[in-house]
C-alpha cells in the first residue's frame, strides 16, 4: 500500500466518523496488516506536521475541521490580542479572534491549531492549543542591560509581543541602546518569555544605515 492511498483511507475515516479516532481503532477499522501497520506511523506523523489531523486525548486522532478546531497563522497585534488566519477558510469562516491570555507560547508568525471556544457578533474567539511551526527565528530590536544576568532586546516590530531575554554572554558584545539582529534559541513558554543571543550589532538607530 503506498503511503498516499493509506493517507486517503485515514482521512477518509476520521472525515467520516467526526470524532476522534484512537490509533487502535484505526488499525482494527482499516483491517491494516503488518506492513500497511508500519507506514501508519510514518503518514500519521504527517498528517499531524502538515495540520490535516491533530492529536487530542493521548492518543486520539481527529479532523481539525470536525472539532471546532482552526488550523493557520497567527498574526499579532501590537495591543496585545491576535488572529489565527485560517488555512482552509469554509464559506463565511472569519478570522479567529485570540486574547492576550489565550495566546500561551505562541509568536507572531506562527503556524498553530487553535480551539473555537464561542461565537460573538464579531466572530469567533479562541485560544492557541499547540504551536505546529515557529514562524519567527530571528528578531530586529533594542537591545537592553539588565545587570549581570543579561538583558534583553525590545523588538521593532511591535507585533512581536514578547521580549527576547539575552543571558550573559550572549549579547555578542552589544551595548544598551544598541539596534541587534538576534535569534531565538529558545521560545517562549505561557510562564516565559523566549531566550535567544545577539547575531549582530547594527549600531544606534540614529547611526546612517540602521
Amino acid at each position: 500500500m503506498t503511503d498516499n492511498s493509506l493517507r486517503g483511507r485515514v482521512l477518509a475515516l476520521l472525515s467520516h466518523d467526526g470524532k476522534p479516532v484512537s490509533i487502535r481503532e484505526l488499525v482494527r477499522r482499516l483491517d491494516l496488516d503488518a506492513e500497511a501497520r508500519r507506514e501508519l506511523k510514518p503518514v500519521l506523523r504527517r498528517l499531524l506536521e502538515d495540520g490535516e489531523a491533530v492529536k487530542i486525548r493521548g492518543t486520539r486522532i481527529g479532523l481539525p475541521s470536525r472539532m471546532n478546531l482552526v488550523v493557520g497563522r497567527l498574526t499579532c497585534n501590537p495591543a496585545g490580542f491576535g488572529f489565527v488566519i485560517p488555512e482552509t477558510r469554509r464559506p463565511g469562516q472569519k478570522d479567529l479572534y485570540v486574547s492576550a491570555v489565550n495566546l500561551k507560547e505562541a509568536l507572531h508568525g506562527d503556524r498553530v491549531v487553535a480551539r473555537v471556544e464561542r461565537m460573538t457578533p464579531k466572530g469567533p474567539e479562541g485560544r492557541i492549543i499547540r504551536v505546529l511551526e515557529r514562524g519567527l527565528q530571528r528578531m530586529v530590536g533594542r537591545y537592553e542591560q539588565d545587570g549581570r544576568f543579561g538583558g534583553h532586546v525590545v523588538p521593532f516590530d511591535r507585533r512581536v509581543l514578547h521580549e527576547l531575554f539575552i543571558p550573559a554572554g550572549d549579547e555578542g558584545g552589544a551595548k544598551a541602546g544598541e539596534m541587534v539582529r538576534a535569534e531565538i534559541t529558545r521560545p517562549p513558554t505561557a510562564t516565559r518569555n523566549p531566550i535567544g543571543r545577539v547575531l549582530q550589532v547594527l549600531g544606534v538607530i540614529t547611526d546612517p544605515g540602521v
